[in-house]
């Protein structure tokens, strides 16, 4: 499979001969307020110096930032360019044979594990329109017993929009942790629902890894910056296999004091 997520508004605009400014896309789910005024003024007054220079390959700035907003540990997280980058490395760097999707689901998980781990068998966990694409966790639970390399969900689901409850999450988590699975939770909408989020739960954990995006909620698509949280160990075991300088130096200045760009506060889970 070779599906690409989303409108190209460039492919578009040159189909059609418009301007592409002139495009309202809604394939993208994107914050409609856009990028908040903070993220603008700093793009003006340092965008220009940063590009002169070689971006922060360790991202510290960010990193510390991102820690204190969450309040976590800033050695559990790793930014990149937008999680779609750890989308890609994780089946390659941890070398999956066996994995188990639940969907609906983001086409690029699949994309990834099957351009990435061409070996690697794809089992579908689905959910039913029929049962409002509500997850049974029970079958989940047990499917979890098959011998997975690792298990991929999105909460809250992409596309459905369906939310998992944290209590059940956690279920899941210590069946796959019990079973040796990796579980690649991807929490790219969970801004809108941080109270359901497994971020403190990821560093003490042997066998989580969350995705994180700041594509959607803070309007930053073009900027790509994401960031993966797992344990310590974890994280430093990708930081030195990945590639130098993933997230560029104007990425990392906008995400390293962006605000939601919406008129209510968002409170840190």
């Amino acid at each position: 499979m070779n599906q690409v997520h989303g409108e190209n508004i460039y492919e578009a605009a040159a189909r059609h001969g418009i301007d592409p400014a002139k495009i309202i896309d809604f394939s993208a789910s994107i914050n409609p307020l856009g990028l908040s005024p903070r993220a603008k003024k700093k793009l003006g007054k340092e965008g220009l110096a940063a590009v002169l220079h070689y971006p922060d390959s360790q991202c510290r700035e960010l990193r510390r930032a991102l820690a204190e907003y969450h309040s976590i540990p800033a050695e559990t997280i790793l930014p990149g360019s937008g999680s779609i980058e750890f989308i890609y490395s994780l089946p390659r760097l941890l070398e999956f044979k066996k994995v188990l999707l639940v969907t609906p689901a983001f086409s690029e998980y699949e994309n990834a594990l099957e351009t990435q781990s061409p070996d690697c068998r794809i089992d579908f966990f689905e959910t039913r329109e029929e049962d409002g694409f509500e997850l049974s966790v029970g079958g989940l639970l047990l499917a979890l017993t098959q011998g997975y390399d690792a298990l991929y969900l999105c909460n809250p689901n992409n596309p459905t929009g369906i939310l998992t409850e944290k209590k059940d999450l956690l279920r899941l988590l210590a069946q796959a942790e019990r079973e040796k699975t990796w579980s690649i939770l991807d929490e790219a909408f969970i801004d809108f629902v941080p109270g359901e989020t497994l971020l403190r739960e990821a560093a003490p954990s042997s066998r989580l890894i969350l995705l994180r995006s700041l594509s959607h909620f803070f309007a930053m698509p073009g900027l790509r910056a994401g960031y993966m949280v797992s344990s310590a160990e974890v994280i430093r075991k990708f930081q030195e296999k990945k590639e130098p300088w993933g997230l560029n130096s104007l990425a990392q200045i906008v995400a390293s004091d962006e605000k939601p760009g919406v008129s209510f506060t968002v409170k840190p889970p």
